[in-house]
């Protein structure tokens, strides 16, 4: 297990594709689909790989394309 933390926003290309990738953006800067192209073009995640994200509800973003959405949960103030 490898654990990375960083800006996911300014990856550099990366060799080893990982399998799931958390993504916690700071809220209201609408920077969630910046990362989610940083971490497919760049090379992070395997193809079947998962992404994790956690957003402010008011935190919007389009499903990728090439994306599926496999579940969203709402959760209270945290």
């Amino acid at each position: 297990i490898i654990a990375l933390y960083g800006d996911a926003c300014n990856l550099s290309k990366n060799s080893e594709k990982c399998d799931i990738a958390f993504v916690d953006p700071p809220f209201n800067k609408g920077l969630i689909s910046k990362a989610l192209d940083n971490l497919l073009h760049k090379g992070w995640i395997k193809d079947g790989g998962l992404i994790v994200i956690e957003r402010h509800l008011q935190d919007l973003y389009d499903v990728r394309e090439d994306c599926n959405l496999v579940f969203s949960r709402k959760y209270g103030k945290v």
